[in-house]
């Protein structure tokens, strides 16, 4: 299964170290993750894991307008597509949102 972590950013405290601990765990039981946010410390890790981190600055806290969420979503649709992911994760409401968004634009 191919799984699409989706954050707004990733920084460096609980709810940014947390995908890449479930992440971790996945691939231990053979499962794929990939990971998709505005930048933050912990994409370094996420990397550095051997994971692949699609940046999406339109997802960022200070970038919340309609424009933003937009373009986020038109991006997200391509990675979902181009890499074949089954499960969206999504580490919070404007993520859930905006993956929501993919389905019914």
């Amino acid at each position: 299964m191919n799984i699409l972590h989706l954050r707004s950013e990733y920084l460096d405290n609980g709810p940014g170290t947390q995908p890449l601990k479930i992440a971790k765990e996945f691939l231990k039981r053979g499962h794929h993750s990939y990971f998709a946010g505005a930048k933050g410390i912990m994409e370094k890790y996420i990397i550095k894991d051997g994971f692949t981190f699609f940046e999406v600055p339109e997802l960022s806290i200070k970038k919340r307008d309609i424009i933003s969420v937009l373009i986020a979503t038109k991006k997200i649709r391509k990675i979902l597509k181009q890499e074949n992911i089954d499960v969206v994760h999504s580490h919070n409401a404007a993520c859930s949102f905006i993956a929501f968004l993919r389905v019914v634009l």
